[in-house]
């Protein structure tokens, strides 16, 4: 991907991508606002050795991968996550973009800054911190590694990337992973290396407990640089070597921790807020000196001098997910605020009369805004992205409405899961697209189309929530909206046979009131 380059009119890329695993980073302007993101495209594995990778169509799998680890993103971004911006596709390549961390890897770190006790410790509490939520949220990363610990140059905040090959410890989640078990050699769990397709959080702690070494020693757990296999074994049979031994002076407590992360046996391992929380007395003080010799990033700041990270945790905003950014004089927008616009625009737009009211037509200019800071999935934020596009549908002969909707389909359809919200949301959109077509419904095949659509929707009305703006009865409402105007011809004193009300209206409606929907 070129410099230059311009994403869906609103990203341009500014840096040279950097290709690993399944994805291509660049570093982009957000156009919207001027601020720096990452912009990460999905490259198939097929194509890593092909002369031209973006030519290549990713498999239905790698897709349906890329697409839980947008849902990851969403959900889990923010307190050592980076949080979700935007999505999309490009040409055919998906992308995801996500808050941009200036700074470097643990690898490069590695490789350029003396060993410390102090770094070691203050890097391994807060990925254990950070793992602690993402195994609470059902999730195992599986692939935790100094390439993936990503470090912030301002504040040394250490972020968990690559959410790629994350598996979802739910027993009904689907599992997008094919062939070798994943993870990185020399970081992987003895049970990762004897063949578990579904380990636990354990991994991730073992895994932790290496970079933990690595940091304090300067070297790996086990050396063995010409020999995956030997590497291997290794970690399945050899007890790890104890750092008080390694270490002279180091703290023998500390090193027991370190044997406990190491266990063979992940049954044995602490949990990874245990850990945390065992680390927890050996991290640096505020006011203590800084780390001799000098390291850059410093990554015992967030605890040596714990006010700057405040500060700079508090411009995310209130929701995991949001974008971090300084809101501009006349965008601001509060929770509270958002949520009774919402409700007022509700009613100018869809209540008696339905005329376009203040407050309808300023929910176009607090959507921006509410994006930035609570991102594109948060339930009020997807309830006002639909309202905009009905108030534009409405009031404004369909101008823009229909890419709207299609947007908010296009980012919920696989995403969202009945029951909540969001699926009220996808509904709401799917059918504010047919109500957009029906004027093109005399083109071959458009009422075809559009009825079965709404027909779809009328069936799953019945999974969204009964609460909120959008719920039961305002998908019920449209619904039955939409059936009049379908079963109308737009020829005015029509006499045409065919133009009767189509039988599939009257068998949905009347199943719509057995059903006790009605």
């Amino acid at each position: 991907m070129e410099r230059g380059k311009i994403i869906d009119e609103r990203f341009r890329i500014d840096g040279t991508p950097s290709v690993g695993g399944m994805g291509a980073v660049c570093r982009a302007i957000d156009l919207t606002d001027d601020s720096v993101v990452a912009v990460k495209f999905l490259i198939p594995d097929a194509a890593r050795s092909a002369l031209d990778a973006w030519s290549v169509e990713p498999t239905l799998t790698e897709l349906r991968r890329f697409e839980r680890e947008i849902a990851l993103y969403e959900r889990l971004g923010g307190a050592g996550v980076p949080f979700l911006v935007h999505h999309g596709r490009f040409r055919v390549r998906p992308y995801l973009v996500m808050q941009y961390i200036e700074g470097t890897d643990l690898r490069k770190y590695l490789n350029t800054n003396c060993r410390h006790v102090g770094v070691a410790v203050s890097v391994a509490f807060q990925i254990l911190e950070t793992l602690a939520r993402v195994h609470e949220a059902d999730t195992v990363h599986r692939d935790v590694k100094p390439h993936n610990i990503l470090l912030e140059d301002a504040t040394g905040r250490a972020y968990l990337g690559d959410f790629g090959i994350a598996l979802l410890t739910d027993h009904d989640a689907t599992r997008y992973t094919e062939g070798q078990t994943p993870g990185t050699m020399g970081y992987k769990a003895p049970e990762v290396l004897d063949g578990e397709e579904n380990p636990t959080g354990a991994a991730d702690v073992y895994a932790v407990a290496c970079l933990f070494f690595e940091l304090a020693a300067g070297r790996p757990v086990f050396v063995h640089p010409a020999s995956d296999i030997q590497m291997a074994q290794a970690h399945l049979h050899e007890p790890p070597p104890r750092l008080d031994r390694v270490l002279p002076g180091f703290p023998s407590r500390l090193a027991d921790l370190v044997d406990w992360m190491l266990a063979k046996d992940p049954a044995r391992r602490p949990s990874a807020r245990s850990a945390a929380e065992a680390l927890r007395p050996y991290l640096p003080q505020p006011d203590d000196p800084e780390p001799v010799p000098a390291v850059y990033p410093d990554l015992t700041l967030p605890f040596r001098r714990p006010a700057p990270l405040a500060r700079h945790e508090s411009r995310r905003g209130a929701r995991s997910g949001g974008r971090s950014r300084i809101r501009r004089p006349g965008g601001a927008v509060d929770r509270d605020g958002l949520q009774h616009a919402l409700a007022t625009a509700y009613d100018e737009i869809h209540g008696a009369g339905s005329v376009p009211g203040p407050v309808a037509n300023r929910l176009t200019d607090l959507l921006s805004p509410a994006q930035r800071r609570w991102g594109v999935f948060d339930p009020d934020v997807l309830t006002a992205r639909v309202l905009v596009a009905d108030r534009e549908r409405i009031h404004h002969e369909g101008v823009g409405a229909d890419k709207r909707y299609r947007d908010v389909v296009r980012d919920l359809r696989g995403v969202a899961q009945p029951g909540e919200s969001a699926f009220a949301a996808l509904l709401a959109a799917r059918l504010g697209l047919v109500e957009c077509r029906a004027s093109e419904m005399g083109l071959p095949g458009q009422r075809d189309e559009a009825l079965a659509e709404w027909a779809q929707c009328a069936a799953q009305v019945c999974h969204a929530p009964v609460d909120g703006l959008l719920g039961q009865q305002h998908l019920l409402s449209l619904i039955r909206e939409l059936a009049a105007f379908m079963a109308e011809c737009p020829e005015t004193d029509c006499s045409h046979s065919d133009c009767r009300p189509p039988e599939l209206i009257e068998v949905v409606l009347n199943g719509l009131s057995d059903a006790g929907q009605g």
